[in-house]
C-alpha cells in the first residue's frame, strides 16, 4: 500500500512523500501508533493545569519505546521500494531527533528551574500536534480506520 506523506515539523518545515508500507513497517507502524496514542496527553490551556515534569517523562518513554521498536523491526522498515521514497525508520528518526530529542534537552532546564515555562508549554503544544498529525499517518499504515 502507497501512502502520501506530510507531516510538519518544527525547524525543518515539513517531510513529505510517498511511503510504500510493506508487512513488517505496517507492524511497527500499528505499534508505534498504540505507543504514542496511549502515552500523549492532550494539550492542555493555561500552564498552571500542567504537569511538565510528567510529560516530559512520557516524551522520554515514549522515545526509547519508538527506539526499541525499530531495533526490533531492523533494517527491514529502513528499506525504501522507490528511490526518494519515504520509510518507516525515515519518519521515526525524524519525530525522534527533530521533534523529541529538542524538547527534551530544552525540558531538562526547565525542571532544573530555569525560566521559560509558559513558552514550553506551548512548544509541548506544538510537539503533541506533530504527534497527532503522526499517528494519523501511522494508522494509514497500520491500515486503522479511524
Amino acid at each position: 500500500m502507497v501512502i502520501a506523506v506530510r507531516l510538519n515539523l518544527p525547524l525543518v518545515n515539513s517531510i513529505s512523500g510517498s511511503w510504500d508500507v510493506t508487512d513488517p513497517e505496517r507492524l511497527a507502524a500499528w505499534e508505534t501508533y498504540v505507543e504514542i496514542i496511549t502515552r500523549i496527553v492532550q494539550p492542555q490551556t493555561g500552564f498552571s493545569q500542567r504537569d511538565i515534569v510528567w510529560e516530559l517523562d512520557c516524551l522520554e518513554a515514549l522515545l526509547n519505546k519508538m527506539r526499541d521498536i525499530l531495533k526490533k523491526y531492523g533494517p527491514a522498515v529502513g528499506q525504501v521500494v522507490r528511490p526518494n521514497d519515504l520509510s518507516f525508520a525515515h519518519l521515526a528518526l525524524t519525530v525522534i531527533n527533530v521533534v523529541l530529542r529538542p524538547v527534551l534537552a530544552k525540558g531538562e532546564k526547565i525542571k532544573g528551574g530555569q525560566s521559560g515555562q509558559k513558552d514550553f508549554s506551548r512548544e509541548l503544544d506544538s510537539v503533541y500536534a506533530v504527534l497527532i498529525d503522526y499517528c494519523n499517518i501511522l494508522a494509514q499504515a497500520a491500515d486503522v480506520v479511524l
